[in-house]
């Protein structure tokens, strides 16, 4: 097993900033008494972002699998959000951090991808 590279440690970092931001979101939603359903679905996918972040130390990295989880789930959100009138600022914040974590996922899949090895037939 090898210890996370730099990539893997900054994109976890960014994750859990991420989630931090809808769990921030969630508590201005019911300080100001804006809190409906929209909010507490987004307390829901920081929690349970910020719950895979435990595993994505592994060598497998499984907790990634909730970042694309998270951001689909993030935008259909967004969209419901829109048809029913849920606060303006939440709706938005929903779709940035939806985007978000889907150029997470992508930018971790291309970091994580083994590319061609041109030196296959080279001995040591």
């Amino acid at each position: 097993m090898s210890s996370l590279n730099l990539m893997e440690k900054r994109m976890g970092w960014i994750a859990a900033l991420l989630a931090v931001a809808l769990l921030t979101a969630w508590m201005f939603a019911v300080g100001y008494n804006e809190s409906n359903w929209l909010s507490w679905v987004d307390l829901a996918v920081g929690i349970i972002v910020l719950g895979g972040l435990g595993s994505t130390t592994s060598f497998e990295m499984q907790g990634t699998a909730t970042w694309p989880i998270a951001g689909f789930v993030l935008l259909g959100l967004w969209l419901f959000a829109l048809a029913a009138g849920s606060p303006i600022w939440l709706t938005w914040l929903t779709f940035g951090i939806g985007c978000a974590y889907l150029l997470l996922t992508a930018g971790w899949l291309v970091g994580a991808a083994e590319g061609p090895s041109w030196r296959r037939h080279a001995h040591a």
